[in-house]
């Protein structure tokens, strides 16, 4: 039998080495100036499709109503690349300015529930891999100190790891209802001040009457999203193939609103009186608002928990119009 020559061994070598490149785990590592090395592996930023959360409470401060609480849903789907798509909605089932409505209202109208929602989609000007600051806790331990006290010990990276970042621009339909009384007309730094509004017909109307709102309109703004789920091992204290996973979906976005708003006459002893907007001595509506907001939502499971913020100017009663809401929410991942 003729034994290999060493040409024929390089040659074999380097149909050999593909295979072996092949093979080799693709990963990130990311090292410390300290000399500990965290590996990344089994990435799967890229896999989120959708999120679909259920809000299990709302709660809202607002110039117009010192306190709401509420629930409601929202949905968001992810195509693989460039478009996503999300709608909303929340409503309240605990209002102070409904409850004061409720024991002192001279008016008719049925008093209906605040409530905000829309629907849209984001256009994303940049969607591939990104890095993305975040600390991350290598190890934990309890031990003893000098004077004989138990104390726990924790080791700690704050560095950048690898995620799907999306840069979006975004936009679609906005609505909200919200019920108003006569003294929102009243100075915001009288808080229990008593308002006027003359109606269309020049009639007048002082203090507790309410009646219901209704905007509608667009909103447009930017949005970044960030998604991160790896595993990971590091060189400190893991035993070999043990793992830690890091799961997490954040979202900050601004935005304009654009808005038209409507009031409902006022009912008064079977009578309509009719509302006019900016009209003499009437409502002072802005038909234009902002939001700012964010979301913080685990991937870890199926079902996970978020939380959520926001706050901005809404279209509506000019003087009424900021608020700040904070929401938890039970989220669907997949």
């Amino acid at each position: 039998m003729k034994r290999p020559t060493v040409k024929h061994t390089l040659m074999l070598a380097l149909f050999a080495m593909p295979m072996v490149v092949a093979a080799k785990p693709k990963r990130d590592t990311i090292s410390t100036n300290q000399g500990v090395e965290v590996f990344i592996k089994n990435d799967k930023s890229k896999k989120l499709s959708l999120i679909a959360e259920l809000h299990v409470v709302d709660a809202e401060a607002s110039l117009a109503d010192y306190a709401r609480i509420g629930t409601g849903a929202n949905i968001d789907y992810y195509f693989k690349k460039y478009l996503s798509l999300n709608a909303g909605f929340k409503g309240t089932y605990f209002s102070y300015l409904s409850t004061l409505a409720s024991k002192t209202d001279y008016s008719e109208n049925i008093i209906t529930p605040f409530s905000v929602g829309g629907a849209g989609i984001r256009i994303h000007f940049w969607d591939g891999k990104g890095w993305e600051k975040r600390k991350m806790l290598l190890e934990s331990f309890k031990e003893v100190d000098g004077k004989g006290m138990p104390r726990t010990t924790v080791r700690t990276l704050r560095a950048k790891f690898p995620c799907r970042r999306i840069m979006a621009v975004r936009g679609g339909a906005y609505f909200s209802t919200a019920p108003v009384t006569a003294n929102h007309n009243a100075s915001v730094t009288q808080p229990v001040g008593k308002g006027t509004v003359r109606t269309v017909n020049g009639t007048k109307f002082t203090g507790d009457y309410y009646t219901n709102s209704t905007t509608t309109g667009f909103y447009a703004g930017v949005t970044r999203v960030t998604h991160m789920k790896f595993k990971s091992t590091n060189t400190i204290s893991w035993m070999e193939g043990a793992e830690k996973q890091t799961a997490i979906f954040k979202e900050v976005y601004a935005d304009v609103i654009v808005a038209n708003t409507t009031i409902d006459p006022f009912k008064v002893k079977g009578m309509e009186y009719p509302i006019e907007p900016n009209g003499k001595e009437s409502f002072t509506v802005n038909n234009i608002g902002w939001r700012v907001g964010g979301r913080l939502v685990s991937t870890r499971k199926k079902i996970n928990l978020g939380t959520s913020y926001e706050i901005g100017m809404r279209p509506g009663l000019k003087t009424r119009a900021a608020y700040l809401s904070i929401g938890i929410n039970i989220a669907y991942v997949r």
